[in-house]
């Protein structure tokens, strides 16, 4: 059982226990995921099966969509409303209003620093930001760039309209590999003067994998008993649809999984330029069976190495 599920988490649930919900389900004792999503998120998650594991840095790759609520006028030490309120606002947020939210999101946009919270699951000397933080350890977190290439605002609600005096907005963004919505929500509540958390969030989507497609571990157990769980199940090659794929013959395929040195020619890519140190997807039937990295030799390429996942001949 190779491949992946596009897993939509649900709420109070850790990634962990997610993964670990998925191999009792299916009975694949090698199970992982492709990025961590909070406990009080919800969304996709993607689910690593088999030599699927072997996959997971791809996922980092690619582009993730969320949909956060921010509440504004406190702030707590996650970020979040889930953690301790360390600030709050005095006085009426009435000012806080549709247009200036719009306004201060257009700052967010492109390329940014952005401070990760404490709580976060960024490591320090190899221990999580999280675990230090739990433990009362003060460290200092640094800034790093990010990426969020899309942000807007999806509905807002003003102070006078909210049950607890509060304004809240929803926010759509596409961002790269370490961007955290809880910061975002903190830092949209600075720029507007009067503190924000994050009050709730869904991951919509992961890379090709959305919230609408995704299978819950309630239904993936139901596809079990019926015996159709395939039908959930993602091939290998879904996470490498992007790279240059090489078909090999019997000959060069058995070579290959003997350790022995395989090249291609260039023109085997048509008129996509495979360059040194690329990535190449290598088939044999149209199943990919390894992934190689390109090292280029005159007008050959040698192609060595990097995973293997396995091949019948």
């Amino acid at each position: 059982m190779n491949g992946f599920i596009n897993l939509k988490k649900e709420r109070g649930m850790t990634s962990f226990k997610c993964v670990a919900a998925v191999r009792k389900i299916l009975g694949e004792k090698k199970t992982g995921h492709g990025g961590t999503l909070d406990p009080e998120a919800w969304g996709v998650l993607p689910v690593c099966l088999g030599q699927g594991t072997k996959c997971s840095e791809y996922f980092l790759r690619m582009k993730k969509s969320y949909r956060g609520e921010i509440t504004f006028g406190y702030a707590t030490d996650t970020m979040d409303i889930w953690g301790n309120e360390i600030n709050r606002f005095e006085g009426s947020l009435d000012f806080i209003t549709e247009d200036k939210v719009r306004e201060a999101l257009s700052s967010f946009s492109g390329e940014i620093e952005q401070v990760p919270s404490m709580y976060s699951a960024i490591k320090k000397d190899g221990v999580p930001l999280y675990k230090l933080a739990r433990k009362g350890i003060e460290t200092e977190v640094s800034a790093r760039k990010v990426n969020i290439y899309d942000i807007s605002l999806e509905s807002f609600t003003a102070a006078k309209d909210s049950e607890d005096g509060l304004p809240r907005a929803v926010i759509d963004m596409t961002c790269s590999k370490g961007t955290y919505v809880r910061s975002v929500c903190n830092d949209l509540g600075e720029a507007l003067g009067c503190f924000g958390v994050m009050s709730a969030l869904c991951r919509t989507a992961y890379g090709n994998m959305t919230v609408d497609e995704g299978v819950t571990l309630e239904e993936l157990s139901q596809a079990v008993s019926e015996g159709n769980a395939e039908k959930y199940i993602l091939p290998l090659d879904w996470v490498l649809q992007d790279f240059p794929k090489l078909e090999l013959s019997k000959k060069d395929t058995l070579r290959y999984t003997q350790g022995k040195a395989v090249f291609a020619e260039r023109s085997c890519f048509g008129e996509r330029k495979v360059s040194e140190g690329d990535e190449i997807a290598l088939c044999y039937r149209g199943k990919v069976f390894a992934v190689a990295t390109a090292e280029i030799s005159e007008e050959k390429i040698l192609l060595k190495t990097k995973k293997f996942f396995g091949v019948d001949i």
